[in-house]
């Protein structure tokens, strides 16, 4: 895994030594058309990546120029390795160790952008409503999540060999 563009463009990031039953990093190649299509709303924004993992898509948003950055994952795992890459790229980001549904509960901040990427064997489609709650106008969530899953179905969708990826926008408090 690399930092694909930004300040720290190029740059190695720490993975899982031995990858956990349905966790898996964004692939390069997804992440980079996620990013394209973010491109004029990374800079200056809130983001939000729930499923942090190793951090990837934070440390992405972060080298873009996202204003503030939270990554919040249940694993200490994967906070500790995302703490470790932050560290490594010297990035201002939060990072929390919760479930994400007491994370929302919990959390009255809004976000432009949150980051949805759980284990793909994990259907969140249900809470997919109360995430939205968490988003500026304007704002948008990325639903990244296997083929097998059932869409949750936003009008705009890009698939890429088994990855789906959704972006559910609140445009004025309407879904």
């Amino acid at each position: 895994m690399r930092i694909i563009a930004g300040k720290n463009r190029a740059a190695t990031l720490q993975g899982f030594q031995i990858e956990a039953e349905g966790m898996r990093p964004t692939l390069d190649r997804v992440k980079a058309s996620i990013f394209d299509s973010l491109q004029f709303d990374i800079p200056g924004s809130s983001v939000l990546d729930l499923f942090t993992g190793t951090g990837n898509l934070a440390l992405e948003a972060y080298s873009r120029g996202a204003n503030s950055v939270t990554a919040v994952d249940i694993s200490l795992e994967a906070i500790n390795i995302a703490k470790q890459n932050a560290k490594k790229l010297r990035a201002n980001i939060d990072i929390i160790q919760a479930d994400y549904r007491d994370f929302l509960a919990k959390n009255d901040k809004k976000f432009d952008v949150i980051f949805l990427d759980p284990p793909y064997a994990m259907d969140i489609r249900s809470d997919i409503p109360k995430i939205i709650l968490h988003l500026n106008d304007g704002g948008v969530v990325v639903y990244e999540h296997d083929d097998k899953v059932f869409p949750y179905g936003a009008k705009k969708t890009r698939k890429m060999g088994r990855v789906c990826v959704e972006y559910i926008y609140r445009d004025g408090g309407n879904c």
